[in-house]
């Protein structure tokens, strides 16, 4: 066991969520009355499909050999930074006013919507939780998170923490682990990294619940 898996908060769960720990986590939450999403990889994934959209296709990449080409061939080698650079770190800029990023990603998000991407997870829910996101996080943070997932994205799209918790108030990540489950070091590697931008992430562990037992009295 990990030094930070075994730090980590404890919470005891009945036993008929083993098969679904994050929904058992969700519905915790749920119950002190604030807002939970499994959202892992994809949440992440797809504020960078959607925020670099034009700049990922972008046919003076000479990535893209063919109209209906699904993505540019270079997303997952290191040129793929090095060529969009500049593009990307200025598209970032938009997140210092948010009147600015929520006209932007709604456009893009509605004009674009269910056109493959293979770094959008399309479904219906997906725009309110990109908003939520950014509302909570500071523009820093999330370009930080952005240029940290483009500098690699081979192994920088995975590894995410499991759920988002939020309220009115705040908001943390939490990377859920069932009694046998162990930190890989990719998720060791993005918790490490919201920590050194103060973006709020833990690790919870799971332990089962016993079963009560009756007393019997003669």
């Amino acid at each position: 066991m990990t030094d930070k898996l075994h730090k980590a908060d404890v919470l005891a769960l009945d036993k008929s969520w083993q098969r679904q720990v994050e929904f058992g986590v969700i519905d915790h939450f749920e119950k002190l009355h604030k807002k939970a999403a499994f959202t892992e990889n994809h949440l992440w994934r797809s504020l960078f499909g959607l925020l670099f959209w034009d700049i990922i296709f972008d046919t003076e990449s000479m990535a893209i050999h063919h109209p209906l080409q699904r993505s540019p061939s270079d997303l997952f080698k290191p040129t793929f930074f090095e060529k969009r650079r500049q593009k990307m770190e200025e598209r970032l800029e938009i997140l210092e006013d948010p009147d600015t990023w929520n006209v932007f990603l709604n456009r893009v998000f509605f004009e674009k919507y269910g056109i493959t991407n293979p770094l959008v997870d399309w479904y219906g829910g997906l725009f309110p939780l990109v908003i939520t996101l950014l509302e909570r996080l500071s523009s820093e943070q999330v370009k930080a998170v952005m240029l940290e997932m483009a500098r690699n994205l081979r192994e920088n799209v995975r590894g995410f923490p499991d759920l988002f918790i939020w309220d009115d108030g705040d908001y943390q990540f939490i990377e859920v682990k069932s009694p046998t489950d162990s930190l890989s070091n990719q998720q060791l590697y993005w918790l490490g990294f919201f920590e050194s931008i103060n973006l709020r992430a833990k690790v919870l562990r799971i332990e089962w619940k016993k079963p009560d037992t009756e007393l019997i009295t003669a």
